[in-house]
């Protein structure tokens, strides 16, 4: 089972777990609420392959942090979440850089995070309708 880091600020963790249920059995999520958490949850998981991290978390700056550990950890992926006023400018820079592996603006659907999630995990993607998709939220 691979397991991901989700580092994002709290109005969008309901949105995440309930995009990431389509993943249930496969993935194992831990979620955290501080920047300062991050390395020690990814160094400290073997399994780990991909961290959500907002690019803002608590008002703090992540990039600084995610390219960081790009260049320690190999092989792990970052999916970044940004807000509609981080400016284009950025988002290249974050591209060419290298450090996020997948960008998702705000406001995102289930199926922008779960695409991003097939593809960065390398999983295949089911061509049946996802669960999200038959179910009516109340």
């Amino acid at each position: 089972m691979k397991s991901i880091v989700v580092c994002v600020n709290p109005d969008i963790v309901h949105s995440i777990t309930w995009a990431m249920k389509e993943f249930d059995g496969k993935i194992k999520a831990k979620y955290l609420q501080k920047l300062r958490e991050l390395r020690s949850a990814v160094e400290s998981d073997t399994d780990c392959c991909t961290v959500i991290l907002d690019a803002y978390v608590q008002r703090e700056y992540t990039l600084d942090e995610a390219k960081a550990l790009k260049n320690e950890i190999e092989n792990l992926k970052i999916l970044l979440v940004v807000s509609q006023d981080f400016s284009k400018e950025d988002l290249v820079n974050v591209i060419q850089a290298k450090i996020a592996d997948g960008v998702i603006v705000r406001p995102f659907t289930a199926e922008k995070v779960t695409d991003n999630i097939y593809n960065l995990c390398n999983f295949k993607k089911p061509s049946a309708v996802p669960w999200y998709e038959h179910k009516k939220m109340p």
